[in-house]
């Protein structure tokens, strides 16, 4: 468990060669504790930096052609890297957003596998 008060940016890292990631040392208590050790330990050895340009060029949409996407959105309730009130705020700006809600960490694809399986496929049927 995290000490109080102490966030992801906290643990973020600069990258060699340019852009931001999280120290490897401590990435897995943010994206995946809730999952299987042996996965995370693995996955996290494969963490590679953020470009800066996604995060510094805010999205160009509008009503008619966002709002013509079918949308589902799958929450992970225990999501240490974008907390579940964040989640629900980013769907609130996304009306028409159909919501799936798991028990699952920032990676559900581990903390989560049948669950989420369960919705990408009710999602693409819809």
């Amino acid at each position: 468990i995290l000490p109080s008060g102490e966030g992801l940016q906290q643990y973020t890292i600069q990258a060699p060669g340019g852009g931001m990631m999280v120290d490897p040392a401590f990435a897995g208590q943010f994206f995946a504790q809730l999952s299987p050790p042996h996965l995370v330990e693995a996955a996290m050895q494969r963490l590679v930096a953020e470009p800066p340009g996604p995060l510094a060029n805010p999205p160009q949409v509008t009503a008619e052609r966002w709002g013509s996407v079918r949308r589902t959105y799958i929450e992970c309730l225990h999501d240490r890297t974008v907390p579940i009130e964040y989640q629900r705020r980013m769907l609130e700006l996304s009306p028409g957003t159909q919501t799936v809600t798991l028990e699952a960490d920032h990676s559900p694809f581990f903390s989560a596998t049948e669950a989420l399986a369960d919705a990408l496929i009710a999602a693409a049927k819809r």
